[in-house]
């Protein structure tokens, strides 16, 4: 008898995962694709969730997700280091991490949430993905700015899958040749407002030929988080060699010193160059600007095909008081309310200067002087609640 009830409690557990898996399988064939084309543009798009599934997800984002701080959420751009805007986080595979910018984020390990959405979307396109790159953007004003998602750790070939959730958002495709003040011909961007819970698909060889933005929309209020999954090579495992690639003469790098602080002091660097020869220019950091200290001719080497550049200490020293910090506040989110700051000073005394909001540019409020302290090496200051509500800093020339 008891084995009968188990042979027919089996079939009945059977019976009902057969008719569960239909029930998705005929879910899935129902979804409707959207075409999104043009030359050398191949894109698919999705309502992937309802909007209660949608706002679920939202909130589990919320609840679950961790997202970087300090250098983790800053990008290099011409040789100077800005605060990416927007939270930004990546999920995947052990081993793996995506580079831009000269920034290099880690993966995180997959938690159950992600996977059961990364298992959703390759089940729908019948691709697999190993990583997951994540945006939030708290409003409008949060954005991204043109780019190709190109890197060399991208498996050739292989799709990108963009989920939306939250504030829809325009995203704006930009052929290649027609971009800048001279363009090489005059193509139509193409927008698609991406909705919530909406799935993008940028096929090969999108990516090669157009780039993508999501633009500023100041007057949106609220939050959307975008998952990308990707899949990934293992080229990323190496932290120690930056690669950047150059397709043409158009692609260039700004001036900068490569003066991490992560660098071993008084180490060279070695670069090697492949490819097409390019003239590598060196200026002194006393002869840059308007405003000079001195005249000091720059230095250019034409770098050749398989030829390598050391570059000894101390060509790249820190020496001057050219870098600074403009005025800002630090007033993050993931900061605790009220606390303290302490910041410690070590080297070269400078200048750290205090002004109240109110009394900033040309339309200021009120006048209220600034205030200015030299902070001394070895020096600690402590930045007390209400300081970073009402004023602004900054560290001068």
């Amino acid at each position: 008898m008891d084995a009968f009830v188990l042979r027919t409690k089996r079939k009945r557990d059977e019976s009902e995962r057969e008719s569960e898996d239909k029930n998705k399988l005929a879910k899935l064939n129902k979804l409707k694709w959207r075409k999104l084309s043009g030359e050398n543009l191949d894109c698919d798009y999705i309502i992937l969730y309802s909007k209660k599934e949608a706002d679920e997800l939202l909130i589990k984002c919320a609840e679950l997700l961790e997202y970087n701080t300090g250098q983790l959420a800053k990008v290099k751009v011409f040789g100077k280091w800005h605060d990416i805007p927007r939270k930004q986080v990546a999920y995947g595979d052990a081993g793996l991490s995506y580079k831009f910018s000269s920034t290099i984020v880690p993966a995180r390990p997959w938690i159950p949430f992600l996977k059961d959405i990364r298992d959703k979307i390759s089940e729908v396109t019948k691709h697999e993905f190993n990583f997951v790159l994540i945006n939030r953007y708290k409003d409008g004003h949060d954005h991204m700015g043109e780019h190709r998602d190109d890197e060399e750790d991208l498996v050739p070939g292989h799709p990108i899958a963009s989920l939306s959730l939250g504030q829809p958002r325009d995203f704006v495709f930009r052929h290649a040749d027609s971009r800048g003040k001279h363009a090489k011909r005059k193509i139509d961007s193409i927008s698609v407002e991406l909705q919530h819970g909406s799935l993008l698909m940028m096929n090969n060889p999108t990516n090669k030929f157009w780039y993508h933005s999501l633009p500023q929309r100041k007057r949106l209020m609220n939050v959307r988080i975008n998952m990308t999954f990707r899949k990934m090579t293992q080229l990323a495992k190496r932290e120690d060699i930056f690669k950047t690639k150059y397709k043409d003469g158009h692609d260039h790098m700004g001036e900068h010193r490569d003066d991490e602080e992560d660098l071993v002091p008084g180490h060279p660097i070695a670069s090697l160059s492949l490819g097409q020869p390019r003239d590598f220019v060196f200026r002194h950091a006393d002869s840059r600007g308007k405003h000079a200290k001195r005249k000091i001719d720059s230095i250019s080497v034409e770098l050749q095909h398989g030829s390598l550049l050391m570059m000894n200490n101390p060509t790249n020293k820190y020496k001057d008081g050219h870098d600074h910090m403009g005025e800002h506040r630090d007033d993050e989110e993931d900061l605790v309310p009220g606390h303290p700051i302490a910041s410690l000073s070590l080297g070269q005394p400078r200048d750290f200067v205090f002004r109240h909001a109110d009394s900033r540019g040309k339309h200021a409020k009120r006048k209220i002087d600034s205030i200015s302290v030299e902070l001394q090496h070895g020096s600690l200051l402590m930045m007390n609640n209400p300081t970073n509500k009402f004023c602004l800093k900054v560290k001068q020339k």
